[in-house]
């Protein structure tokens, strides 16, 4: 998932069934974010009347999610636990776009560029 720095975004984690509904964490990196963020219990119905299915989706959501440019590489994870069974995990991988200002006789803005921690090299983006 990508970030532009200082630019939050929506994220949200949806997790579908679960019964009793699952408890839904959302760990950046070692730490919980839980509390940072919305939760939505829904309930569907689909089927005709006397045969219909119930369908359950937890959406755990925040409308600003910000990173800086040291959270680059961190993981992301929505972690989904019903009692009685183990917890099921989505983790993605954050990247941030950062912008570099360059002093040399006044203010130079640079393109933005991406800060690879794997390859620690300097890439120009688009």
């Amino acid at each position: 998932m990508t970030f532009s720095e200082g630019r939050p975004r929506p994220v949200a984690c949806v997790v579908v069934g679960g019964e009793p509904p699952p408890v839904v964490d959302i760990l950046f990196g070692k730490e919980r974010y839980t509390d940072r963020f919305s939760q939505e219990l829904l309930r569907y119905a689909s089927g005709e009347k006397g045969l219909r299915q119930l369908e359950t989706r937890t959406v755990v959501w925040t409308e600003r999610f910000s990173v800086a440019p040291k959270d680059d590489g961190r993981k992301l994870k929505c972690r989904a636990t019903v009692a009685g069974f183990e917890p099921a995990t989505s983790i993605t991988r954050i990247q941030v776009n950062c912008e570099w200002t360059h002093f040399l006789d006044g203010y130079i803005t640079l393109p933005r560029t991406h800060l690879s921690r794997d390859s620690l090299s300097l890439v120009a983006l688009p």
